[in-house]
């Protein structure tokens, strides 16, 4: 294919990685929950209840979208989650630090345990 300037595209070369090797499937939940993690790092209670209502919310007004649609879960993911870290951080009221959740400690663990059996 040439564009009227001359421009011809380059293909990437297909040898990226390792080579016959089996490609992992995407987890989008889990990518879903990382990404809530990440954001609700440092807040308090209060931040939290507001991630999870603006969540909410988005999810609501994305209902329609036929591309929301095929998300792998990733968005009951994020929701799920968000409600998680709501729930943990009613009692104490503190920040959340995912270095100190007990959920996220035994995912990492769990994912280097799969890790290392591969």
């Amino acid at each position: 294919m040439t564009t009227y300037d001359g421009w011809r595209p380059r293909r990437a070369p297909e040898t990226r990685g390792r080579a016959g090797a089996p490609h992992a499937p995407i987890d989008y939940a889990k990518i879903g929950r990382s990404s809530v993690r990440r954001r609700a790092r440092g807040m308090t209670h209060s931040e939290a209840v507001a991630g999870l209502e603006a969540a909410e919310q988005q999810a609501h007004l994305d209902r329609r979208d036929e591309s929301a649609f095929d998300d792998g879960g990733r968005r009951a993911a994020e929701l799920a989650e968000w409600q998680r870290v709501v729930q943990l951080l009613a009692a104490p009221g503190g920040p959340y630090d995912p270095d100190t959740d007990v959920v996220v400690q035994e995912e990492l663990a769990e994912d280097r345990r799969r890790e290392e059996a591969e």
